[in-house]
C-alpha cells in the first residue's frame, strides 16, 4: 500500500507511486514454527477513523487509521530440508488495522497495529476480501450515537459453515482493539459479532459497508453483500441490511 501525505500543492494530474511517502507491506515470512505468505495485501482497504484515541481524551493530535485486507494469506512453515518453505493450500486471509502516524520508507503492517485472522488456519475463508469501518457498537455518546470509536467490519466470503462456503462478516468493536500492544492478533472467535450467510455458496461478505443511519433511528447500520444468494432466483444475489443496536 502506497501512502501520500496530503497537501494540494503536491498533487498534480499525474504522480508516480514511486514517489510515495511510505509503503506499507504485507507479511511474507516462513519461520521455524509458522509464517505467512501470498496474502495480496492491499486487495481491500478503507479509512478507519480514529480508533485508538477517544474523542474526549484531550489529545492535541488525532490521526486517522486504516483497515487493510489480505484475503489470500496462507500459513507457512519450514519443512525438511530446512530451506523448503511449505505453504498450506488454504487461503485463510487476514485483515490489518494500521494506526495513523508519520511513516516513511517501507514498513510492515503486522508490526504496526493489529492483525485479524480466522481461528482455523487451514480452512479457506478469504478473510479481508472486503473491509470497512464505522461506529456501530458500544455505549452511546452524549448525542445518542455510538461510542465515538469506529468498529471494523471484515468480510470473509469463503468462510465455511457445515461444509459449504456460506461466507459472512466479522465485526470487531473499537473498544476491543483500542489500545493493544504492538503486533496484537485477534482471531475470529473474539469478534464482537458474526454475520453469517444464510445458505450454502451465498458468499456473504463479498462486499461490506457501514451504511450510515439507514432507518433514521440515530444508530449506524451495516450492509453485507452476498452475490451467490438465490433469494430472488438462481444467482440473483442479495444485499443484507443489519440495523445496529447499542443496547
Amino acid at each position: 500500500m502506497f501512502v501520500f501525505y496530503g497537501g494540494a500543492s503536491r498533487f498534480t494530474a499525474s504522480i508516480s507511486l514511486a514517489s510515495a511517502d511510505a509503503v506499507v507491506l504485507g507479511e511474507h515470512s516462513c519461520g521455524l514454527s509458522t509464517g505467512h505468505r501470498y496474502g495480496r495485501f492491499g486487495y481491500s482497504l478503507a479509512g478507519a477513523g480514529n480508533l485508538d484515541v477517544t474523542p474526549d481524551d484531550g489529545s492535541d493530535v488525532e490521526t486517522d487509521d486504516l483497515v487493510i485486507g489480505a484475503p489470500y494469506l496462507q500459513t507457512c512453515m519450514l519443512t525438511d530440508p530446512p530451506e523448503t518453505c511449505t505453504c498450506g493450500s488454504a487461503e485463510v486471509g487476514a485483515a490489518y488495522w494500521v494506526p495513523g502516524g508519520s511513516y516513511s520508507g517501507m514498513v510492515n503492517a503486522s508490526t504496526l497495529g493489529v492483525t485479524f485472522r480466522p481461528s482455523d488456519l487451514y480452512l479457506r475463508a478469504l478473510m479481508g476480501w472486503s473491509v470497512d469501518a464505522g461506529d456501530i457498537t458500544g455505549t452511546e455518546d452524549e448525542l445518542g450515537v455510538g461510542d465515538g470509536r469506529p468498529d471494523l467490519v471484515i468480510g470473509a466470503p469463503w468462510y465455511t459453515i457445515a461444509g459449504a462456503a456460506r461466507g459472512g462478516a466479522f465485526v470487531f468493536s473499537g473498544d476491543q482493539v483500542a489500545s493493544p500492544p504492538p503486533s496484537s492478533s485477534f482471531t475470529t472467535p473474539m469478534a464482537h459479532l458474526w454475520l453469517g450467510g444464510e445458505d450454502p455458496y451465498d458468499y456473504a461478505g463479498w462486499s461490506v459497508a457501514t451504511g450510515g443511519d439507514l432507518n433514521q433511528d440515530g444508530e449506524p447500520d451495516i450492509l453485507v453483500g452476498a452475490f451467490g444468494s438465490d433469494r430472488g432466483g438462481f444467482l440473483s444475489g442479495a444485499a443484507y441490511v443489519v440495523l445496529s443496536s447499542h443496547d
